[in-house]
């Protein structure tokens, strides 16, 4: 197959982190023998990237006729639909990921105070939210027979999709594929560098001030468990307006990918909770990796994580009532790898689809 993805940003040898996720993707596509180009709506020249042709528009649209298949990771309103309309007869697998089919202000968890937007733009943000989803609707749902095939990373992604658009979709109009996790969690095997003689640590990888991510429930149950450490590493201000509990170490980093297994090695329990989210790549990851893992029991995450045998679940609304020393006890780092995740079969199963897709 001859593909065109349309990706908002790309991977480059100056950002190799950009997207790295559809990179993943494509460099299996063109291991699998497939041609692939991508189009990089922000790039200003055409480059290539670890073997894979990276265009700007007019390249790609210059040779629009010899794909086979588009592939749309998070059409948006501003580059993927305008393009994607002027070339609705071609086949197109449109990925949706989350926030391109959901209300910013309806749909995601209340942000913490000092994060709160003005009245005004949330107006404005529900206004643009409202043109996205029904411009998306329009145009996909527009489409002649047969020329469309949606992708959701979860069934709970689909559900949202089906209403917030207001349409019901049959089985042979989607498909729902998760999102790959780094090759690394796969082929590595979780493994605490560190004695067992020394209180146990606890890590947890998450933007502070945004509410999905939940670093609140981190510190309530770091009151709880006084004799455990608790690491955070991500940035932002939550800890300049809430006060920090003792065994609580902030670390205002960014983890690197391809240095996240060595770096999880060094802690007992990877937490990770949620408020709401698509899939939750990274608890997926620290799942297939082997490692302890506690995260919240939302249901994205039970459709996620079913089958590991080293996941516990809190409740968000009461994170004490977790009992971190049962876990400690019971739960031991998996033995069974789960490859669910892999990129050999989240994306063998893609080019599966965009094989059957383009033969209709």
């Amino acid at each position: 197959m001859k593909i065109l993805v349309l990706c908002e940003s790309y991977s480059s040898l100056g950002d190799v982190y950009r997207m790295a996720w559809a990179h993943t993707r494509n460099k299996q596509y063109f291991d699998s023998g497939h041609q692939v180009d991508v189009l990089n709506f922000n790039a200003v020249k055409s480059y290539i990237y670890d073997s894979i042709q990276v265009l700007v528009e007019k390249d790609a649209v210059k040779n629009i006729d010899k794909y086979d298949i588009i592939v749309s990771h998070a059409p948006n309103l501003r580059h993927h639909l305008p393009f994607l309309f002027r070339f609705r007869n071609k086949k197109t697998a449109f990925f949706f990921h989350g926030h391109e089919v959901l209300y910013e202000v309806k749909d995601y968890p209340e942000p913490y105070p000092y994060m709160t937007k003005s009245f005004g733009y949330r107006v404005l943000k529900n206004i643009y939210d409202y043109i996205k989803i029904k411009s998306l609707k329009f145009l996909i749902h527009g489409y002649k027979k047969n020329s469309s095939h949606l992708v959701f990373v979860s069934e709970w992604m689909k559900r949202q999709y089906e209403k917030n658009l207001g349409v019901s979709l049959t089985k042979n109009q989607y498909s729902v594929i998760h999102n790959p996790v780094w090759n690394d969690f796969i082929n590595r095997d979780f493994k605490v560098a560190v004695g067992p003689d020394r209180r146990k640590k606890i890590v947890t990888l998450r933007k502070l001030d945004d509410s999905k991510y939940s670093v609140d429930l981190v510190v309530r149950l770091a009151r709880s468990n006084p004799s455990v450490d608790f690491f955070i590493y991500g940035r932002g201000r939550y800890f300049e307006y809430h006060d920090k509990p003792s065994n609580v170490i902030v670390k205002q980093e960014l983890i690197a990918q391809a240095e996240l297994t060595d770096f999880f090695n060094q802690f007992d329990v990877a937490l990770l909770p949620t408020r709401y989210d698509a899939q939750g790549v990274l608890a997926c990851e620290v799942a297939s990796f082997g490692m302890p893992l506690v995260t919240s029991d939302i249901e994205v995450a039970r459709e996620m994580l079913e089958g590991f045998d080293n996941v516990g679940f809190i409740d968000n609304e009461d994170p004490e009532s977790f009992s971190l020393n049962h876990f400690f006890e019971s739960i031991k780092p998996s033995g069974k790898k789960l490859v669910k995740f892999s990129p050999e079969v989240t994306v063998g199963e893609e080019l599966r689809v965009f094989g059957e897709f383009v033969t209709k």
